[in-house]
């Protein structure tokens, strides 16, 4: 039997490892970006001053997919509040109109407290009630 085939390529068996400058290179950034990327994903290079593949690898791509997993969020996000205001449940009615219904008993009691004129207090009761929805006596 003979032995096995030659490998092809330029890759040693042992692992790689790369300098800021080399891995900034290959990844097409700046040293200075690609140093930002890496102490934004809390990766260090090893005692030789060198990261490891995996280590550029999780620091520069792990962050993209961080990144793009917010946006998605926040697309969601957006997506279930459009549907919610075009299905008509961003605000619940039943609530609006118990808090509105007590707005109007509230203002209408300080109009018939407020001294005003007989004919004062209904011009502004009728606007009032026009303003409810209500159809005016």
């Amino acid at each position: 039997m003979k032995g096995a085939p030659p490998p092809r390529g330029n890759v040693p068996k042992t692992s790689l490892r790369w300098s800021l400058d080399s891995a900034a290179r290959e990844l097409a950034m700046s040293p200075n970006t690609l140093q930002k990327v890496l102490n934004q994903a809390s990766v260090s290079p090893g005692e030789d001053g060198c990261f490891s593949t995996a280590q550029l690898l999780s620091g520069v791509y792990g962050r993209m997919y961080e990144e793009k997993l917010k946006v998605q969020q926040h697309l969601a996000r957006r997506y279930e509040l459009a549907n919610k205001i075009t299905e008509g449940e961003f605000l619940n009615r039943v609530e609006l109109e118990k808090a509105f219904s007590q707005l109007a008993a509230a203002i209408v009691s300080i109009i018939e407290t407020s001294g005003l004129p007989r004919e004062a207090q209904e011009a502004l009761q009728y606007e009032l009630a026009g303003a409810r929805g209500a159809a005016p006596p």
